[in-house]
């Protein structure tokens, strides 16, 4: 199973990790199904179970956009505890919050 199901344009989901390992494969699916965005998103994180620094920047992609098309987003269910503490590392939590749901 991918890492990353495409619901429909405006519904992702993230499953397993989120990781070094993961984040190059999550990308090159989501390249193109990101470019059929329209008003917004949202992002579910429910059944991941492991995120690191490249999945930050997976997530800060998404953001970045977000904003650059006056899209919408929602970041569901991020798992706080492990998410949380990289986030503040890099200086992006309160970033997070904005599109935390």
């Amino acid at each position: 199973m991918s890492n990353l199901q495409i619901k429909s344009n405006e519904q992702w989901e993230i499953h397993g990790q989120l990781s070094f390992k993961t984040t190059a494969a999550v990308e090159a699916e989501s390249t193109h199904a990101r470019k059929k965005w329209q008003n917004q998103v949202s992002i579910c994180f429910k059944n991941m179970d492991h995120i690191d620094s490249a999945g930050i920047a997976w997530i800060l992609e998404n953001i970045v956009t977000c904003q650059q098309n006056d899209i919408k987003l929602q970041l569901k269910d991020l798992p706080s505890k492990q998410l949380n503490s990289l986030a503040r590392i890099h200086g992006v939590d309160k970033l997070l919050n904005k599109f935390t749901v």
